[in-house]
């Protein structure tokens, strides 16, 4: 990996690896410094978490798992919902819903817009942190 250059030459973000293809992932650099930053302070990055999973669909992010007690859950939202924006950010599919979520902090308050049963309806939820991963 290493930087990721816009056309005047600024650092606009970290690419994750030094794959040449299309597929290659970067981390936006105000994310990469404010990772940077929680570790330098406390030794861990702290993630904002949704507690959603969902795919890809025709017509949008299609929420298909919501994590019970978690912010989305406490939101109102629930399987089958199609997400439309968050935080007034348009989402078209699960990674601008992730991009959207990262953009924040957890304990940030944020607007989600979303569809069901082809009803648009809002809600806000408190993002919280990510929970550590399950050990193995």
């Amino acid at each position: 990996g290493g930087p990721v250059l816009d056309d005047e030459g600024q650092v606009v973000a970290v690419a994750l690896w030094g794959d040449p293809s299309p597929a290659t992932w970067a981390v936006p650099i105000d994310l990469a410094r404010r990772v940077a930053g929680d570790l330098i302070a406390d030794g861990r990055a702290h993630h904002p978490w949704l507690g959603v999973e969902g795919e890809d669909a025709a017509d949008g992010p299609r929420v298909h798992a919501v994590t019970g007690g978690g912010p989305a859950d406490v939101a109102g939202l629930t399987t089958g919902d199609v997400l439309v924006t968050v935080a007034g950010r348009p989402v078209r599919t699960m990674a601008d819903v992730i991009l959207a979520v990262r953009e924040h902090r957890p304990g940030d308050d944020v607007a989600i817009e979303y569809r069901r049963e082809g009803r648009d309806a809002d809600c806000r939820a408190v993002l919280a942190e990510l929970p550590p991963a399950p050990a193995e």
